[in-house]
């Protein structure tokens, strides 16, 4: 319940297995309530509960489980659920990776830097904050790949992203468009 949620504050676990029927809140709520948090919407859920109708089922996964393991538990079917459960989401968190984020700097791409920037518009348009940006160029980058070579190249984009990093709130995004 509460104390799981304020325990989910400090630490980020693989996955959590969650009861239902808990005293403070139940398994539903606190799914909620868990995906809900910053950090949350991360990690997979495993509801673990008596109740198996379909009402119960739906509301689970409604509340933001990944899956649903009925009582009575079998230990070896709890373990090969959780493993896959775990496998899932690092694959998934992977491909999130790739897809959003620079193979070479690590920074996000184009496509996080336009969702993450639409999402801030929205957000101080709601707030009545003020949101600045800032676009840099690396002059004559096109002559240090030529001259020294792509592999130069590369290695200073890496120190620019890094010094970048370096200089900005860890709010902030820096990100590589090119």
């Amino acid at each position: 319940g509460q104390s799981a949620l304020a325990l989910l504050e400090r630490v980020a676990p693989d996955v959590v297995l969650m009861d239902a029927m808990m005293p403070d809140m139940d398994g539903f709520t606190a799914c909620a309530r868990l995906k809900e948090l910053p950090q949350g919407a991360e990690i997979p859920v495993l509801m673990i509960t008596a109740l198996d109708d379909r009402d119960s089922i739906e509301k689970a996964y409604a509340a933001g489980a990944s899956d649903y393991i009925t009582k009575p538990l079998h230990f070896n079917v709890v373990v090969q659920r959780v493993q896959r459960t775990i496998e899932a989401f690092r694959a998934e968190r992977h491909v999130r990776h790739l897809a959003y984020n620079d193979s070479l700097t690590g920074l996000p791409n184009r496509a996080m830097l336009t969702d993450t920037l639409t999402q801030r518009i929205e957000m101080a348009r709601r707030t009545g904050a003020q949101l600045a940006v800032l676009f840099l160029d690396l002059d004559r980058f096109k002559y240090v790949n030529d001259t020294l070579g792509h592999e130069i190249g590369d290695r200073l984009l890496e120190v620019v992203a890094h010094r970048l990093r370096q200089c900005v709130r860890a709010a902030d995004c820096v990100a590589r468009l090119g």
